[in-house]
């Protein structure tokens, strides 16, 4: 992006991709003539609060990374949560608007390139109801929509796991249909 800006090419970056953000990755978004962040995105530090979110039983994955089977992101997601029901407020989704926008206001501009990123389909697989009802289930487990590292939980809930996946990708062509 930064030989492109160089040679005249206006760049814009939308991302709700946490890690540019993150210690080690904060020099790449400001190559582009102009970025937007999306927060919200998995463990993103984004909302403070300092009270524990209330998380519901979940599938213990024996390979995240504090071992307890919980993983240090989720108390983050958890309280990302209580900000994103609708499909309006997912980050995924204002990554699409705000590309939408810039399109919008820059369609008959010549020599620009648009660099949309979206962390999705990543976990977790949290979508809104719409989409998992496209893939009914009789699951009746402990929560699960973040897999991580060698798959040892049980048939029932991998499953599980597998339909919220499916959720997140056709929510994902939706967004890209916008676009297109």
């Amino acid at each position: 992006p930064e030989l492109l800006k160089k040679n005249g090419i206006y760049t814009h970056l939308i991302s709700d991709h946490i890690h540019y953000w993150e210690d080690g990755g904060a020099t790449y978004h400001p190559r582009y003539s102009s970025w937007e962040n999306v927060r919200g995105q998995e463990g993103d530090h984004w909302k403070g609060e300092a009270a524990m979110p209330q998380i519901p039983p979940v599938v213990k994955v024996p390979s995240m990374q504090n071992g307890t089977g919980v993983s240090k992101h989720w108390r983050y997601d958890w309280v990302n949560r209580q900000y994103i029901k609708e499909e309006k407020d997912f980050p995924q989704t204002r990554c699409f608007d705000l590309g939408c926008e810039f399109i919008e206001k820059n369609k008959d501009q010549d020599n620009w390139l648009l660099h949309l990123e979206t962390f999705d389909p990543h976990e977790p697989f949290y979508v809104p109801e719409k989409y998992l009802d496209l893939y009914p289930e009789e699951y009746q487990g402990d929560h699960f929509d973040w897999p991580c590292g060698k798959v040892e939980e049980e048939e029932n809930q991998i499953a599980h796991c597998i339909r919220g996946y499916k959720a997140l990708v056709s929510m994902c062509d939706r967004s890209l249909g916008r676009i297109l």
